[in-house]
């Protein structure tokens, strides 16, 4: 009684069933009004299924379906997302019915049995309409082009002529991609290519570049797909291979219609490549809502000195077709954790540079001054020794104290020690740099900071650490003297990437970072 307090007349009516007495008569009824409806919809686009099971098989159906939708790999891109529960028992439910049908042939080539899915296709009318009008399922309902697509991709075409309600022609049986290349590819890759999915369930072969978009018809262009990514992630929701990522760790690119946010990994793949006509014509909606008719209209506005329209086209076609870019980032605060996934992708790829413009607000004299400050690793470094203080260093002005921590190294690293110290302070004597020494811990590890003036970072950081070392910072390197990189890396034979290091201290090494600072104290 207490669970019917709040409910009215039909709700005490349905909360009474579920107490009501089941004979065995009630089950043998149930029984017999179990039933499964497969109807097409009244406009032939997609079929309606429904029904009614007796309590033991439908929890029996409904484990199955259960079972089945656990098996489905995250698929969730943008635009898209995540498959719901109902989305992935429908997709289980046909995994079933695939798995029944082809339980005699060998995994991984359908090609041995009679067609599961057979499309009509009226030629002229789909052709003239790109397969948006003319296909129908033989003896079901009607469908569109990702489903020709589908078809056509893992099936076989065999053109048929009819006049007159006769047959009057059969055409060679034609398949997208040969049987022998298939199993070639299968054999290849072995299981799924999209990167992290683990599946293995009715591998199936995809064109990594599309035919209609020139695409070749070789094993180089192939991928081996699982069938939730082939058939959901590819054929339902429009995806597509990303053509710039590596043969088995392939990633998914949104739907071409698709122009909303991108995660940044994609952005140097999606754009490597891409003409300045491509990228003007993607950015060109944007532009106009800004207010102008082309990119160089919208740099020029930005830019404080004079842009010369034919430098700047030339410089956009180079990056693109190399593949670097430089992205900004502007926050109220960098957090250390981004500051060092920042410092990871610098240091594994030179073709990326990313800024961190940390945002601070002052009160002089009533007023508020917001001061943007660009946030480097190594100076990003220092800032959080400061906050924590004396819990992991104290940064000290100027280079006494590295000079003094000398004595504490290793007696072999005295000489080199002492030339990088003269060095520095030959840069600050000519204005390049203004020093500062971080103690480290325990006063155990000592760093002197050669920074340039403007930009309060420096180029490298020289390390008396069991021994003398001096450590490179690539994202400033590319900022203020690119050129010298791989001049650099000769003399260092070292490669110059984000806190890389070397502990050869020769002279030449030297010259040529002095000739780097200077180059970069110059700029403005």
């Amino acid at each position: 009684m207490a669970a019917s307090v709040d409910l009215d007349l039909a709700g005490v009516a349905k909360l009474a069933t579920r107490f009501r007495k089941l004979s065995r008569g009630d089950e043998r009824s149930a029984f017999e009004r179990q039933y499964v409806n497969l109807r097409a919809s009244e406009d032939g686009a997609v079929w309606h299924l429904s029904g009614r099971l007796t309590a033991t098989d439908g929890q029996i159906v409904r484990k199955a379906l259960d079972q089945r939708a656990d098996r489905i790999p995250p698929l969730a891109s943008p635009p898209d997302s995540e498959l719901s529960p109902g989305q992935k028992q429908a997709i289980g439910l046909t995994t079933m019915a695939q798995d029944d049908l082809d339980q005699h042939l060998t995994p991984g080539d359908p090609t041995g049995r009679e067609p599961v899915i057979m499309l009509i296709k009226d030629q002229a009318l789909a052709q003239e309409s790109g397969n948006t009008q003319g296909v129908e399922v033989f003896g079901g309902p009607r469908v569109g082009p990702q489903a020709v697509e589908e078809v056509e991709c893992e099936g076989r075409a065999e053109p048929v002529t009819i006049t007159d309600g006769q047959v009057v022609e059969i055409g060679p049986t034609r398949r997208q991609i040969p049987k022998r290349l298939r199993r070639a590819v299968l054999a290849r890759d072995r299981k799924c290519v999209i990167d992290s999915c683990r599946s293995s369930y009715r591998l199936q072969t995809h064109h990594v570049v599309p035919r209609r978009d020139g695409g070749a018809n070789t094993a180089a262009n192939l991928a081996t797909l699982c069938w939730y990514h082939h058939h959901i992630a590819i054929h339902r929701r429009g995806q597509r291979i990303d053509s710039d990522t590596p043969p088995h760790r392939r990633r998914l690119l949104p739907p071409r219609t698709w122009t909303g946010y991108r995660h940044p990994t994609n952005v140097e793949a999606n754009l490597h490549g891409t003409t300045r006509e491509q990228l003007e014509d993607r950015f060109r909606p944007n532009l106009k809502r800004r207010g102008y008719e082309t990119l160089v209209d919208a740099v020029r506005s930005i830019q404080d000195e004079a842009l010369d329209p034919d430098e700047f086209m030339t410089a956009l076609d180079e990056h693109l077709q190399e593949g670097r870019f430089r992205l900004v980032f502007v926050l109220d605060e960098v957090p250390t954790e981004l500051m060092t996934l920042v410092a990871y992708l610098e240091h594994v790829t030179d073709k990326l540079m990313i800024d961190l413009v940390a945002v601070n607000s002052f009160d002089v004299d009533g007023t508020s001054v917001v001061l943007p400050q660009r946030v480097t690793p190594e100076q990003h470094e220092v800032t959080v020794e400061q906050k924590r203080r004396g819990r992991s260093g104290t940064l000290h002005p100027g280079s006494q104290r590295f000079e003094e921590s000398i004595s504490q190294a290793p007696p072999e690293s005295h000489e080199s020690l002492h030339r990088l110290l003269h060095w520095a302070r030959s840069l600050e004597k000519r204005g390049f740099v203004r020093l500062a020494t971080n103690e480290g811990k325990g006063a155990r590890r000592f760093t002197l900071l050669p920074r340039l003036v403007a930009e309060n970072a420096g180029l490298v950081t020289i390390w008396n650490d069991r021994g003398a070392y001096i450590q490179f910072w690539r994202s400033i390197f590319d900022k203020k003297a690119p050129q010298l990189v791989d001049r650099i890396a000769e003399l260092a034979g070292t490669r110059v990437g984000q806190e890389n290091t070397t502990r050869n201290t020769s002279e030449e090494l030297l010259a040529a970072l002095t000739e780097a600072y200077e180059h970069a104290a110059r700029q403005r």
